[in-house]
């Protein structure tokens, strides 16, 4: 089941629109945190919508790269404390990784030195971490995970292996690392394989996944070609 462990930042410019967004994500939805005027933000609102997917919704604050949305990983329960450690680990797995800022938690806000907004870099996509001391009843769990497609078997071997370590390995591509944050690494080309209207060869390429690990992009090709 979905649960805001992993949620999703918008950035936007204007008040107006955080709050045009937010109505409209939270028709239907939750309210985890009302909208309204925080410390970090003139605007800023947490909405569950009605599909059960969290959603943060801020005014200013956009990374350095203009994104306008970021994954957000809350590291609560069994995993608190541990948003720092992952953060540098994923920094030096991922191609051009690195951490940009690390704003902790001082005495008296929550266990100090813990991680209240980190925001990092992985291939290019910005990420947001924190710890949560609160017991939310949840943690990371399948029905959220995050894709790394690769062109090449040498890099998905990289990443199966890397993120992979002190975690456990799952079905069709799935993993879960040492956080129990779970991955889906497999190549670029499925996603033309999956998508084509030949579903004969389609279908070839989706059994012979559904046979591996780890998936093995030359075989996934013979597969679907039918070779």
């Amino acid at each position: 089941m979905l649960n805001p462990s992993v949620s999703f930042f918008i950035y936007m410019d204007t008040t107006a629109d955080v709050e045009r967004l937010y109505s409209a994500l939270v028709d239907g939805g939750e309210a985890l945190m009302p909208l309204g005027t925080y410390p970090w933000s003139e605007r800023y609102g947490w909405v569950k919508d009605r599909f059960g997917v969290s959603w943060q919704v801020i005014a200013g604050r956009r990374p350095q790269s203009g994104a306008t949305i970021a994954p957000c990983l809350m590291f609560a329960g069994a995993q608190h404390g541990k948003a720092e450690e992952a953060m540098r680990l994923y920094a030096s797995i991922f191609a051009d990784g690195r951490i940009d800022s690390i704003e902790r938690y001082a005495a008296g806000e929550g266990p100090q030195g813990t991680v209240k907004h980190g925001r990092f870099v992985l291939a290019g996509q910005d990420m947001v971490a924190m710890d949560s001391h609160i017991d939310h009843g949840f943690t990371f769990n399948e029905a959220l995970s995050l894709q790394v497609m690769c062109d090449e078997q040498a890099e998905l071997d990289h990443y199966w292996s890397a993120l992979a370590e002190g975690g456990e390995y799952g079905p069709c591509g799935w993993l879960k690392d040492r956080f129990g944050l779970s991955w889906q690494v497999g190549p670029t080309a499925i996603t033309e394989w999956m998508a084509s209207t030949d579903t004969v060869a389609r279908d070839r390429a989706f059994v012979a996944m559904l046979e591996m690990s780890k998936l093995d992009i030359a075989a996934l090709k013979r597969a679907f070609e039918g070779r």
